[in-house]
């Protein structure tokens, strides 16, 4: 969703390709946004790179950096994130005009304001999975659901440390047990 912000403030046309941990077309398809065009990169001139994975010097430099201004001769801005970075390009100054130009009140350019809105213009089912979304919806009618999001840490290279923001697996089992 950050990508798909940076894509509408420098107007980008937005492109996805996930392939980890399965090629989301599996699972998901363009909706109001068509996606999964592919790119013809040899006739590329210009291609810029972002990687932004949780580092918080590149973070921070979000809030000030001129986005619409960067790399405008490039014809190809690939941006690779495992961190959320819109909420930074909220905070950024250069960027309030273009912010309210697209329809939205900067304090509010914020993920948890518009995931809904946008993971619908760009995702849908696909038709396989929405039949057996479909089917499950009818089987737990009248029945209670709980539903949650365990993320398990990895261990970090470098340190042998399990991420700060993930819990623990002796967690998940004590979770579990709870829940049953």
């Amino acid at each position: 969703m950050s990508t798909y912000a940076w894509s509408l403030l420098t107007d980008r046309e937005f492109l996805l390709k996930m392939n980890h941990p399965c090629p989301i077309e599996h699972i998901l398809e363009p909706n109001e946004i068509q996606w999964n065009k592919q790119i013809e990169e040899k006739k590329l001139v210009k291609t810029d790179k972002y990687y932004i994975y949780w580092d918080p010097d590149y973070m921070n430099k979000l809030k000030y950096i001129d986005l619409i201004g960067l790399s405008q001769e490039a014809e190809l801005i690939e941006v690779r994130s495992g961190g959320l970075f819109l909420n930074k390009l909220s905070e950024n100054k250069k960027l309030y005009t273009k912010i309210k130009q697209l329809g939205y009140e900067p304090k509010k350019f914020k993920l948890h304001f518009l995931m809904f809105e946008w993971y619908n213009k760009l995702f849908k089912l696909t038709h396989k999975l929405k039949l057996e979304f479909e089917t499950y919806l009818n089987q737990i009618k009248g029945k209670t659901l709980i539903c949650a999001q365990i993320r398990i840490g990895r261990k970090k290279a470098s340190s042998g440390l399990v991420d700060d923001f993930f819990t623990s697996r002796n967690e998940t089992v004590k979770f579990w047990s709870l829940i049953k």
